[in-house]
């Protein structure tokens, strides 16, 4: 028979975020009257975040690696995500050595 482990969330799970708007929907249980127009079902997260299961913490841009994929943006950023990628590079040449 095979065994099952069971893990429980000691602690909540955080979630990065750039945009303020998402944010304060999470958080505000209101009713907000520009975003009547989302369906309540999608509003887990801001359950989720009564709950104590996710922590929403509001983040810059830069930091979110992934926007580089998906959105237009500056040089200056765009060189600072080079800058970290060559960091990281390093670090693991360091590690591995």
């Amino acid at each position: 028979m095979t065994a099952y482990h069971v893990l429980t969330q000691t602690q909540a799970t955080e979630v990065y975020e750039d945009n303020q708007a998402a944010i304060f929907l999470a958080a505000d249980p209101k009713f907000h009257g520009r975003a009547k127009h989302i369906d309540i079902q999608y509003h887990f997260s801001r359950d989720a975040q009564a709950r104590k299961i996710i922590k929403v913490i509001k983040c810059s841009t830069v930091s979110i690696v992934a926007d580089s994929m998906t959105k237009l943006m500056s040089s200056c950023i765009m060189r600072t995500l080079h800058i970290w990628k060559q960091q990281l590079i390093f670090l693991c040449q360091m590690s591995i050595c």
